[in-house]
């Protein structure tokens, strides 16, 4: 079997800049992160997936500013479990 079989296709994958002001309203919804809260297990990338509406397994995000944790203030990476607050309508 090969070694690559799972990864995508540098040619099929997107790659999709995140904004400030998207950066910023993004994590004010984050309540806790896996530094500072061991319960949480939501990859801050798959909630990116979802208000992006984009698929994670073809997509690669980058953040302008970083993203931080509004419970310890650490920053936040598109690989980090986080805990995500109340659904917002306007996301």
């Amino acid at each position: 079997m090969l070694d690559n079989f799972f990864d995508t296709p540098i040619e099929q994958v997107a790659i999709v800049l995140i904004g400030k002001t998207l950066v910023a309203q993004i994590e004010r919804k984050i309540t806790g992160c896996e530094a500072c809260n061991p319960e949480a297990e939501i990859p801050f990338d798959w909630i990116l997936d979802k208000i992006t509406v984009h698929r994670g397994s073809t997509t690669d995000y980058i953040l302008e500013t970083p993203a931080h944790c509004q419970q310890c203030q650490r920053e936040v990476t598109e690989k980090t479990l986080v805990e995500w607050g109340r659904p917002d309508r306007h996301l």
